[in-house]
């Protein structure tokens, strides 16, 4: 969350307070005293001077940019009973500047503990005002797309309105609904990816988000699945996820990818079969593929599979395996089939769900998400028997042994997370005992 520029101030009372808030107090109670009075007259110029709109709106700025830097203002703000008014303004905001300042402040005055949500939910109609916003934007596509330069944009108001209505959803769960604005944010994904906006990517994560904590219990199934075109929604979330596994930082897929995958699993339960045959084909592994161990190609199926075992994805390692799980429909047989015992282990250890090797690997059910079942395929590696290497024909890379060996730390981590054994991590004993050997960077693989 970045701090909100303040421009030239046209109250020389506001500048002065703006340095008495930066200032070192010469005491504790002279700086609690001080930030009061600068916290009154802030809100005084931003809530009750809306004739000036923007003498208005910079004192809301300032404001906004001290209760983000010291939550300490925040507290105080709450104390101060603001909460209320900036409600009943974000309500009547017209403009993007009023929009993001509301949205902003509303949802900073979130993280304080004396700030009561479900009363502005209550009595200010803060559920309303959200849903209200969300819903013009999604009439309104156009201001979100283009790129006009000013700060705040149309694209910045929004993500302030959907981390607000995420930050009331988590608060006050049984108490906001939000079930009307589910079809508004499912309009904006598909206009906003239509568009392909720049702003689109972070719009996307901020609505998946929000829609993967909503209940869609009264969502339309056509409003999710639109009888001209069923696959229309979940082609934009698979697209999504595919440029986001070619673009991010393994480190940032977990923040970017986990709230799709949940949605997408959820959306799953309810989608019809062409809905489901469309995502088995996208998402799970090829014929083509399984020349070599699944996970070493560069398909998605095969980037999301590298992703179940990674060290730096901790949600995505437990969220992959259950999409896969879902998509090989929920039978241990197919699961394993479909990505090899290697990749579907965990997670059948994890959920206690039982598994004989030899008798999946030698079903002849065709089930749900099958995409083989024939004897010549290792059921371990999902390799085809006849394209494995004769053994000791060829070393492994260094680039191969440590995918193995983050594959056998987190396999192992998994199986003591079961209770069943307590085993010693052989990795992490190796660790401890100062058996890891220290590799230079330039080393080349067949040093």
């Amino acid at each position: 969350m970045q701090t909100y520029p303040v421009g030239e101030a046209k109250s020389l009372e506001i500048k002065a307070i703006l340095q008495d808030l930066e200032r070192p107090p010469d005491s504790k109670q002279k700086s609690q005293l001080e930030r009061l009075k600068g916290i009154r007259v802030l809100l005084k110029y931003g809530l009750a001077n809306q004739s000036d709109e923007v003498a208005s709106c910079e004192a809301l700025s300032c404001l906004a940019n001290c209760m983000l830097l010291k939550p300490s203002v925040r507290e105080a703000v709450s104390d101060l009973g603001a909460a209320a008014e900036v409600a009943s303004l974000y309500q009547n905001a017209s403009t993007t500047i009023e929009e993001f300042l509301d949205a902003r402040i509303l949802l900073l005055l979130s993280y304080s503990t004396s700030c009561d949500m479900r009363d502005l939910i209550r009595n200010h109609q803060l559920q309303q005002s959200i849903t209200k916003s969300i819903t013009r934007h999604a009439r309104e596509v156009a201001p979100l797309v283009t790129d006009p330069g000013s700060v705040p944009s149309p694209a910045m108001g929004l993500s302030e309105t959907l981390k607000l209505l995420f930050a009331v959803k988590k608060l006050c769960p049984e108490f906001a609904d939000f079930s009307e604005a589910v079809k508004p944010m499912l309009d904006l994904v598909t206009s906003l990816h239509r568009e392909h906006a720049v702003s689109s990517q972070q719009l996307f994560r901020h609505i998946m988000d929000a829609l993967h904590i909503l209940p869609l219990g009264a969502t339309q199934d056509d409003d999710l699945f639109p009888c001209n075109d069923e696959q229309r929604l979940v082609k934009v979330i698979v697209t999504e996820i595919n440029d986001a596994t070619v673009t991010r930082e393994p480190e940032e897929l977990d923040l970017v990818l986990s709230s799709s995958t949940i949605f997408l699993l959820r959306m799953y339960s309810r989608a019809p079969q062409s809905v489901r045959e469309f995502l088995q084909d996208k998402l799970l592994p090829h014929e083509e593929e399984r020349d070599k161990p699944l996970g070493q190609s560069n398909s998605l199926s095969a980037r999301l599979l590298r992703l179940s075992t990674s060290g730096h994805t901790p949600q995505l390692r437990e969220l992959i395996p259950e999409l896969f799980f879902e998509l090989s429909g929920r039978s241990a047989e197919t699961f394993v089939n479909n990505v090899g015992y290697g990749y579907a282990s965990g997670y059948l250890q994890n959920r206690r769900i039982p598994f004989n090797v030899s008798a999946g690997h030698a079903s002849d059910d065709a089930n749900e998400g099958s995409t083989s079942m024939r004897g010549d395929v290792n059921p371990v590696t999902g390799q085809f028997f006849a394209s494995e290497p004769p053994a000791g024909t060829r070393p492994m890379t260094e680039e191969e042994k440590e995918r193995e060996a983050e594959k056998l730390f987190v396999l192992f981590e998994r199986l003591k997370q079961t209770g069943v054994v307590d085993v010693k991590n052989p990795v992490q004993e190796a660790i401890d005992t100062g058996r890891f050997e220290e590799v230079p960077d330039d080393q080349g693989e067949g040093s």
